[in-house]
């Protein structure tokens, strides 16, 4: 509960305090782009600009903490982007699983910007690999594949709105009870989110997550449906030396009995240039 009461005035303190101008430049008209929580925008990194995120999630009713670092790299321009995700997970628990989860290694294609009417689409696949122990529950013991397609646009100088839908395929996954048995295991998963900026640099966040999993349970495979709401705020600061910084927080909300009931989402990224172009580019 102290957690919670602590993360509720952080909120409070990021809605309602708004530095002045010297020390909180004004970004671009508009949301910010690239930095939501649990749904994934269509826009790949600017030309020589790379970004660092890290977002962590903790379960208030088992006590468990997941977190994940993702670094993203453009390549070949704007038109196609590298990037890679590492999982970890806390479990609270006697003898839960604590440790790296299954390392993804991604790559987004920009089919289209967001331009006119027409909306920005990226669509994303990433290949699965087993770097999680299947016995601790870290990982499924076995490669897969991930493909998701993001759409976004946005609708004026202080909304936005974004769309997903993906699937997750792995075929090898294996049955820490009865080894060396393995199933295939195949999950979808969808969600929107709708973002406003009442004023510069701020984004206040709704996002609705939903997905149908199929996991690994004792000796055989379950299914499981998983609904969860997310409102939650963000903040942008253009630093010095052309660094954007960007810092979150929100409340998930477990809609459905196999969805956490509700947790704390913190969230944090930085991102800069890495070629002398770039840097010349981002003198705010």
């Amino acid at each position: 509960m102290e957690l919670c009461t602590e993360a509720a005035l952080a909120l409070v303190m990021l809605l309602f305090a708004r530095p002045a101008t010297a020390d909180w430049p004004a970004l671009a008209s508009g949301p910010l782009q690239d930095n939501s929580f649990l749904v994934e925008e269509a826009y790949n990194q600017d030309e020589g600009v790379v970004q660092h995120i890290v977002s962590g999630t903790y379960d208030r009713r088992t006590g468990d903490w997941t977190a994940t670092y993702t670094q993203e790299w453009p390549a070949w321009g704007v038109t196609h982007q590298l990037s890679f995700t590492v999982p970890f997970q806390w479990a609270a628990g006697p003898g839960a699983g604590r440790g790296v989860g299954d390392v993804l290694l991604n790559y987004r294609y920009q089919l289209l910007k967001d331009e006119g009417r027409r909306p920005a689409m990226a669509p994303r696949v990433s290949l699965i690999l087993p770097t999680g122990s299947f016995k601790e529950g870290l990982g499924n013991g076995s490669a897969g594949v991930q493909l998701l397609l993001p759409v976004s646009k946005q609708f004026n100088n202080h909304w936005a709105g974004h769309v997903n839908l993906g699937v997750t395929v792995v075929p090898h996954a294996r049955v820490p009870e009865a080894p060396p048995r393995s199933e295939s295991l195949t999950s979808w998963n969808g969600g929107a989110s709708l973002i406003w900026e009442p004023v510069d640099a701020i984004n206040l966040l709704g996002e609705f997550v939903a997905s149908r999993d199929e996991e690994i349970e004792g000796r055989g495979v379950a299914d499981k449906t998983r609904a969860t709401f997310n409102p939650g705020v963000r903040v942008g600061w253009n630093g010095p030396g052309g660094v954007q910084w960007v810092w979150g927080l929100a409340f998930p909300i477990g809609l459905t009995r196999n969805a956490d009931a509700f947790g704390v989402f913190l969230y944090f990224s930085a991102e800069h240039a890495v070629t002398a172009k770039a840097q010349a580019n981002r003198q705010w």
